[in-house]
C-alpha cells in the first residue's frame, strides 16, 4: 500500500511539472500576442519581407539565414493579413523545440527529472523570457546550437546536427570563433576533426552570404557602424574598437548586462557537474568554450552591451549551460549527494531565486522607467550598464508598474513554479 501511494505521488508530481512547461509557455505567448517587430527585429522582418515580396535579397549587416527559416509563418501571416503578427511567434517556437529536444537528450542522459527541470528554468529562469518576445536573431543562433553540438556529442543524426550548427553559426558570424575552439578541442582531446569541419563549412557560407549581399567576401556590412558620442572616452568609434580588458570585465561584471547577475550559476555549478555528473562533461565543456568564443569577440565590439536591449543581449546563449547547472542541483546526486546540508539547499535556493527574477525582469518589466538612458543621443546610456540602480534587475523596485492580465499570468505561474522547485529542493530534490 505505501509503494502504491508513493508511485501515485510520483506521477502526479510528473504531470504537475509537465503542467507547468505548458503553462509557462502559454503564459510567454500570451505576453507576445500584441507585439510587433521593433529595432534590429524590424530590420531582420523588412529584409525576410523583401526577399519573399520582390525577391530582392538586401544589403543588410543582419544573415538572412535565421529569418528564412521563419517564412512558413510569414506566409500563413499574409494570407490572414498580418505577416509581422506570425512572425513574432517565431521565437518561441524555436524555445519549444530547444526544450523538447535538449530535454529528450538530458532525459537519456540521466534522468527524466533532469530533462523536465532544465525545461522549466529555461521557461521561467533565464533571458529567454525576454527575447521570445522579439525577432532578433539571438533565439535562433542559441537554440539551434545547442542543439546541434548536443546530438553531434549523443546522438545519432550527426548530418542533421552539423546543418543545425553550421546554420546557428552564419546566422551570427561571431560565434564562429566559439565553433573553432570546440574544434580545436576536440581535436587535441580525440583526434577528430568532426567540428573543425564544420567551423570550416560556416565559415565557407558566411563569406559566401557576404559575397552574394555586399559583393564581397569580406564586407560583413559593420565597417562604417558605431554608437553615438558620449562622455565616455571610446564612444562612437566604429568596429572593433573597444579596449578588451574593458569589454571583458564589462560583459562580466557590469551591474546592468553582466553576465554574473543575469546567469549566475553559470560561474558556481561546474565543480557540482564535474564531480557527479560525468556523462554531461564533454557537453559543458562544448557549450562554455562556445560562450567563451562569443565573450572574446564582443569584448572588442564598440557595442559590448548589445545596444538599448534588455540584458547582455548577444549573450543569450549562456542561458542555456546556467540552467543545465542549476537543473543539476535538483538531482540526488548533486553535491556529492549531500541532500540535508544547508549550504547544500541554500546554494540551489539563492540561484534559483536569481533566476527566476532575471526571467520575471526580463518578461515583464524590460527597460521601464529607464528612459533617462536613451535621451539625447544615449548620452547617458552607460547609466543603465554600471549603476545599481539603472540596472534592469534592480529598476523595477523602484518604480510603479501597472500589471496588465497577461503578465499576471506570467507571474503567477512564475511564483508557483518557483515555489515547487523550492519544495522539491528542501524535501531532497526527490519527485
Amino acid at each position: 500500500m505505501k509503494n502504491y501511494l508513493y508511485f501515485k505521488k510520483f506521477k502526479y508530481s510528473i504531470f504537475f511539472e509537465y503542467l507547468l512547461i505548458f503553462f509557462g509557455l502559454f503564459a510567454h505567448l500570451l505576453l507576445t500576442w500584441d507585439r510587433q517587430p521593433i529595432g534590429d527585429g524590424l530590420t531582420r522582418f523588412e529584409t525576410l519581407s523583401n526577399l519573399l515580396n520582390n525577391g530582392n535579397l538586401d544589403d543588410s549587416k543582419y544573415s538572412i539565414m535565421g529569418p528564412i527559416f521563419a517564412s512558413p509563418l510569414w506566409y500563413i501571416g499574409r494570407f490572414f493579413g498580418d505577416s509581422g503578427f506570425c512572425c513574432m511567434r517565431f521565437n518561441l517556437i524555436l524555445l519549444v523545440l530547444g526544450i523538447f529536444f535538449l530535454s529528450r537528450i538530458l532525459s537519456e542522459l540521466v534522468s527524466p527529472s533532469l530533462g523536465r527541470t532544465f525545461a522549466i528554468i529555461l521557461i521561467y529562469g533565464s533571458m529567454f523570457g525576454k527575447h521570445v518576445q522579439e525577432f532578433y536573431g539571438e533565439v535562433f543562433t542559441s537554440i539551434l546550437f545547442a542543439i546541434g553540438t548536443a546530438t553531434l556529442i549523443f546522438g545519432k543524426h550527426k548530418k542533421i546536427a552539423a546543418f543545425a550548427t553550421i546554420i546557428s553559426v552564419v546566422n551570427t558570424p561571431a560565434s564562429a570563433l566559439g565553433l573553432f575552439l570546440i574544434g580545436v578541442y576536440n581535436f587535441i582531446k580525440k583526434r577528430s576533426l568532426w567540428f573543425i569541419t564544420i567551423a570550416s563549412a560556416a565559415g565557407c557560407l558566411i563569406l559566401l552570404e557576404s559575397q552574394i549581399r555586399r559583393g564581397s567576401p569580406f564586407s560583413s556590412g559593420y565597417t562604417a557602424d558605431h554608437g553615438s558620442k558620449t562622455l565616455l572616452p571610446f564612444s562612437g568609434e566604429p568596429g572593433f574598437s573597444y579596449p578588451f580588458i574593458l569589454g571583458l570585465f564589462s560583459i562580466l561584471l557590469s551591474f546592468g548586462k553582466g553576465l554574473v547577475f543575469f546567469a549566475p550559476s553559470l560561474f558556481v555549478t561546474s565543480g557540482n557537474l564535474r564531480a557527479n555528473f560525468p556523462k554531461l562533461v564533454s557537453l559543458w565543456e562544448t557549450w562554455i568554450l562556445s560562450l567563451i568564443g562569443l565573450v572574446l569577440v564582443y569584448s572588442k565590439w564598440w557595442s559590448w552591451y548589445g545596444g538599448w536591449f534588455w540584458g547582455p543581449r548577444f549573450f543569450l546563449f549562456a542561458s542555456i549551460p546556467a540552467s543545465l547547472g542549476l537543473a543539476l542541483c535538483w538531482e540526488p546526486s548533486s553535491f556529492n549527494g549531500n541532500t540535508k546540508g544547508t549550504l547544500g539547499k541554500l546554494l540551489p535556493l539563492g540561484l534559483l531565486t536569481c533566476a527566476f527574477w532575471v526571467g520575471i525582469s526580463g518578461s515583464i518589466f524590460d527597460q521601464e522607467g529607464l528612459e533617462v538612458c536613451f535621451g539625447n543621443n544615449y548620452l547617458l546610456e552607460s547609466f543603465c550598464w554600471y549603476l545599481p540602480e539603472f540596472s534592469v534587475l534592480v529598476r523595477p523596485f523602484l518604480i510603479t508598474h501597472q500589471y496588465t492580465s497577461s503578465q499576471t499570468v506570467f507571474i503567477s505561474a512564475s511564483l508557483l513554479t518557483y515555489a515547487w522547485l523550492s519544495i522539491k529542493l528542501l524535501n531532497g530534490r526527490k519527485t
